[in-house]
């Protein structure tokens, strides 16, 4: 489970966004990872907002994950 920072710098994006971006990866994949750092209660989005969110809309099971020292 990987949880979004209240510090994140962007604003969830628009919907349609996502779904755009979505067809993106159903046809090409994933191409760069998201980054996550662990904290006390588990990983934390550090970049790749849209990537994951993009995954979860078509149902990936998995996403390339970087884990920040």
């Amino acid at each position: 489970l990987i949880q979004v920072s209240p510090h994140y710098p962007r604003k969830y994006p628009h919907q349609t966004h996502i779904e755009v971006f979505a067809e993106s990866i159903r046809a090409i994949g994933v191409t760069d990872a998201i980054d996550v750092y662990k904290d006390e209660t588990g990983y934390v989005l550090a970049h790749g907002l849209r990537r994951l969110l993009a995954g979860l809309y078509i149902d990936l099971e998995t996403v390339p994950v970087n884990v920040l020292e």
